[in-house]
């Protein structure tokens, strides 16, 4: 995405919001990308600027100050949080040791530590994809596979339709599964703690 795509997505908004919106992103040195979003980082960017510029836009009183200094800080702060948020799961990355003359993966004789160096691969790479999901998409996934509450049990924690309950689990699953880059079927339980 360049910065026409940008202006493409900005176009119902003032100008003064799309200046701040492209701003903020070229400030957040976009050529330095991380291994996870290695060819779409400047999409990622500009995909989060865009939505802080609708929500500036949204939440802007003219009695505060000026449109571009209102929206050049709500984006900064988001585009903040979220290269935080990127940068901090790039650093818990796990790679597989590799032989340094070789390069090629090494192998173990010893199962157990072949086995705990899967486990600590895997763990990194959960961490990874949870890291890259929202908020609530984790708190759901917690909620139901990690403290074992029902979908029923959940929908009554948020005050909505056990139906809704079911259909952002299973959204948030796929999410889930495609940030680990498998197939995203989701599990059946057969425990009466379920449903």
């Amino acid at each position: 995405m360049n910065r026409e795509a940008l202006h493409a997505l900005l176009r119902d908004l003032p100008t003064d919001l799309q200046r701040a919106a492209k701003d903020a992103a070229a400030r957040c040195r976009p050529e330095y990308r991380p291994r996870l979003y290695a060819s779409d980082w400047l999409e990622e960017l500009y995909h989060e600027a865009a939505c802080a510029a609708c929500e500036a836009w949204r939440s802007w009183n003219p009695a505060k100050g000026s449109l571009y200094a209102w929206g050049s800080r709500i984006i900064r702060q988001r585009l903040h949080r979220f290269c935080e948020r990127v940068w901090a799961s790039c650093r818990q990355e796990v790679e597989w040791p590799c032989d340094e003359e070789t390069a090629g993966e090494l192998e173990f004789e010893d199962s157990e530590a072949l086995r705990g160096m899967e486990e600590a691969v895997l763990c990194g790479q959960v961490r990874t994809a949870l890291s890259a999901l929202r908020e609530s998409d984790r708190q759901l996934l917690e909620w139901y596979f990690g403290e074992g509450l029902s979908e029923r049990e959940i929908a009554v924690q948020l005050g909505c339709s056990h139906v809704r309950v079911h259909h952002c689990l299973r959204g948030a699953w796929a999410r889930f599964c495609q940030a680990l880059g498998v197939e995203h079927d989701f599990p059946r339980w057969r425990g009466t703690n379920r449903g």
